[in-house]
């Protein structure tokens, strides 16, 4: 798949909208050069299907799916399952549907220190993290394909007034494992902790790409507000994330905000403004 990178990452940015030359040369160098901004897989057997008990909706949220704390438990990260448990964890449980897939969020909890794993970048050690974990599957109830499959999905948090484009799980420091059981893809997405901008609307998406999508959702520069795109085919939900607004915090957020502007406005790229 390294060899169609270019080719997967230039259709999963393509639209009827324009995106600055520089920034599309920006996120394929970020592929390359990056390994697809470290995102890694961690590769789980699939276990056979499970019987699912039918009832109401609410409760198949509930029931027909492993809770957060199990997805860690199943990656072997203990101490994230404990923090699954903990006050500050919240249980989503919301199902978008479109393009032939379900989506479920299922639940996020943030916070320091709170993962057996290390994730570092360029040798600093991110210990500040977001973790959220999402359900995916086939409307039609048909089983999702092992870890082999050439269909990918990108789940990220997008931030209010920021530029989808440019403020992403990429850019964010993000990471991910995943794993099929009973026919449902299990992802557990991380990132930079997002608890900074609690402050306005922080959005997770979950798309059939392997990038941000921007024929699948439309972001209005006059407002700030991201939205999915009713035309689009595929999948492309986008859900509220639960963030305690007490725990806004502004100076962090213009840190972060100011580190990725850096990054994008290099040398290699022209000015572009973001928010």
């Amino acid at each position: 798949m390294d060899n169609n990178m270019d080719k997967i990452l230039r259709q999963a940015l393509s639209s009827e909208a324009e995106v600055p030359e520089h920034l599309n040369d920006k996120i394929l160098t970020i592929a390359k050069e990056k390994k697809y901004m470290s995102l890694r897989k961690k590769r789980i057997i699939t276990v056979a299907a499970a019987a699912v008990i039918a009832c109401s909706a609410t409760a198949i949220a509930a029931i027909k799916y492993l809770s957060p704390k199990d997805v860690a438990k199943r990656m072997d990260n203990t101490a994230l399952a404990e923090a699954f448990e903990s006050d500050g964890a919240v249980l989503v449980n919301e199902t978008q549907e479109a393009g032939g897939y379900k989506a479920t969020f299922l639940g996020i909890v943030s916070g320091e220190g709170i993962s057996d794993y290390v994730t570092i970048n360029n040798g600093t050690v991110l210990n500040d993290r977001t973790y959220a974990v999402t359900a995916i599957e086939k409307s039609d109830g048909t089983p999702m394909p092992d870890m082999d499959s050439e269909q990918s999905f990108f789940v990220s948090p997008l931030i209010e007034g920021l530029n989808p484009v440019q403020f992403n799980a990429f850019t964010l420091n993000g990471g991910y494992s995943e794993f099929v059981m009973d026919g449902v893809l299990y992802r557990l997405m991380e990132c930079s902790n997002v608890e900074a901008f609690a402050d306005r609307t922080v959005y997770l998406c979950v798309s059939d790409s392997m990038a941000y999508n921007i024929a699948a959702y439309s972001f209005d520069e006059a407002t700030g507000e991201i939205t999915r795109n009713a035309d689009y085919d595929g999948l492309n939900a986008l859900f509220i994330m639960p963030l305690d607004a007490s725990k806004a915090d502004s100076a962090a957020a213009e840190s972060i905000i100011s580190e990725i502007n850096d990054f994008w406005n290099g040398d290699d790229a022209d000015d572009t403004e973001l928010a």
